[in-house]
Order: C-alpha cells, then structure tokens, then sequence
C-alpha cells in the first residue's frame, strides 16, 4: 500500500528545515522506508493506524508520529466531497433561480390581474360615457354644465375659454341662441389686469358629452369665438350634421350593437396610441426603424382587437368610418 506519512512531533509539524541535509526515516522493523531531503514522503510501509517512525539525520535522532493512509483512497474522497461541493452550488444556483422564476412569474401575473381589473374598470367607464340617450331625456329642455372655465391674464391678450357640456333637446337654433347667452355672461367678466379690465378674446366649446371634450381632439358641436377686442362680429360654428345624428335611433350592425361598436373604436384607438408609444420607447432615435415597428405593432395590437371581439377587418373598418362620420368621442387625452 502506497502511504502518505504525516508527520508530526509534539504537534509540530514536521519539515525538512527541523533537520537540515538529507536524512532517512526508519521503521520500527529497522527498514529504513526513506531517505530523502523533501518531505511530505510517500513509502511503502503499512503500519497499523498509528506508529512511530526514527529519524535519522545529521543534527539527530528524532522520534516521530506517522499515521498512514491510502493515498488513492484519499483521492477518491476528495473528488467525492468536490462532487458533493459541486451539486450543493448548482441545486442553490437552481434553486435561486427558481425563485426568480416564480417572482417573476408572480409580478406578472399581479400585472396581468391590474390590467384585466384596469380594462374592466375602463370598459364600465366606457358604457357611461358613450351610452346614448334616452329619448325621453332628448326632449328635455336645453340645458348646460360648465366642464371647465380657463383664464388668461397676460399682456398680450385677456382671454375666457368656456367648455360646457349640452344635454336636452339639441337643436342648431337652440344652441346658436345659447351660446350668444354664454357669451354675453363671459363678455362682461371684470378684474383682468390688462385690456381695461375686459377679455380681448373669448371661446366657448360646446360638446354632446364629457367623453369629448376629455378627448382633447376638438370634438365639439358647436363653438363660438371673438379674437380682437372692439370688434363685433363673433364667429359661431354649429356642426349640423351631427346634430341630425343625435335623434337616431342606434342600430346594429353585423350582430354589433352600436355601444359595442363605440368600445371597439375606443380600443382601436388605443392600440394606434400603444403602438406608437412602444415604437418611440423601442427605437427613440432611429426614425426608420420607428416607423416600421409602428406598422408592425399597429397591425398586431388591431388584430388583437379583432380577435377579442370575434370581427373581421372589413368590420374594423366599417366601424372606423362610422365612428368619423359620427363624432364618436376619442379616449382621453393624457
């Protein structure tokens, strides 16, 4: 058996230094197993467990501890608790690894459930906004809600701009005569600190619904304007043709009704929205290769549209040109 003798004296470890030259280690059989000047030593001797070997050298006789120990044994354990060390660090890798996976298989799950309960809430936001109505409610007397009131003080000009929103029986004269009132009232508005006091220009925005004019796309029915002070004549723009619009009955189309149509044309417009913003995100400065995933996107997020709803892409279109012809409100502006 091949020995590897450790060597030891009072718990000091033995070196070629404690002696010097060359020197031969004897067996208590008086064979000397080695003779040499470079410890650790290998020989061939098979004590049992722990014996004494004599030392012989120049300085001295020295009598040292030597325990032996199967060299390829050895090996073979030290490969062994490497193996061991090894697939200790690849199950931590795997299982850190593991755990990324489910963290981030549960972040995107929370994101997929906020952005199904998001969709749900807009939806319901949606019907509220783009419900028409009633007939009964159309034949209400006129009336008004201010939406938003917005003023400008500066040396430039003095403006009022006035956005309401109409409800009741819509009719071209009846808003004409409205919106001569609403100008009258903001005309005679006080307190500016340029222009004597009195509003150089004004603008007042009419609109079917809150839908839009949150749309931010100038989605008005009719609008009224003065833009010099000391001039008369105001310009008012009444749009007839969707005042017409609004005293048809809604129909359905190709198994759609028209609220449903309305929520389409909301979410295709939000697909065209989401496909720009992604290619601007992806490609901020390469103008070509924006434009391109663009189209790409645009193509993709529409199709997805059609599949949620179960419509063709003649139906999209369809539901395009009705939603232009008929002033459908746009989402709002962010």
């Amino acid at each position: 058996m091949n020995c590897c003798f450790r060597a030891f004296l009072f718990g000091v470890a033995f070196t070629q230094a404690a002696f010097g030259g060359c020197y031969n280690v004897v067996a208590p059989n008086g064979v000397v197993v080695y003779s040499g000047a470079d410890p650790p030593f290998d020989v061939s001797y098979p004590p049992k467990g722990r014996d004494w070997l004599r030392v012989e050298a120049a300085g001295g006789t020295l009598m040292i501890g030597a325990e032996c120990v199967d060299v390829q044994k050895l090996e073979e354990q030290r490969e062994q608790r490497n193996r061991m060390r090894e697939a200790a660090e690849q199950a931590r890798v795997a299982a850190e690894k593991k755990a990324k996976q489910e963290a981030a298989a549960r972040a995107k799950r929370t994101l997929e459930e906020q952005a199904k309960a998001q969709s749900v809430r807009q939806q319901a936001i949606d019907r509220a906004q783009l419900t028409t109505l009633t007939e009964a409610q159309r034949e209400m007397p006129l009336s008004y809600t201010v939406l938003d009131r917005q003023i400008a003080d500066m040396p430039i000009k003095s403006q009022i701009e006035l956005h309401v929103q109409l409800s009741g029986k819509i009719t071209e004269a009846g808003v004409r005569e409205l919106l001569e009132k609403l100008y009258s009232d903001v005309n005679s508005s006080r307190g500016f600190k340029y222009h004597s006091g009195g509003p150089t220009h004004v603008g007042i925005y009419a609109y079917t619904s809150r839908a839009h004019y949150e749309s931010g796309a100038g989605q008005w029915i009719a609008m009224l304007s003065r833009n010099t002070k000391g001039i008369p004549d105001i310009d008012i723009r009444v749009r007839e043709d969707m005042i017409a619009q609004l005293t048809e009955k809604p129909e359905v189309r190709n198994g759609l009704s028209e609220l449903t149509r309305k929520e389409i044309s909301l979410e295709l417009v939000r697909a065209t929205d989401r496909a720009d913003a992604d290619s601007q995100r992806m490609y901020p400065s390469q103008l070509d290769k924006q434009a391109e995933t663009y189209h790409a996107l645009g193509d993709k997020y529409r199709k997805e549209v059609a599949d949620r709803y179960g419509i063709s892409e003649a139906d999209i279109e369809d539901i395009k040109a009705e939603s232009i012809k008929k002033n459908w409100p746009l989402p709002p502006r962010h």
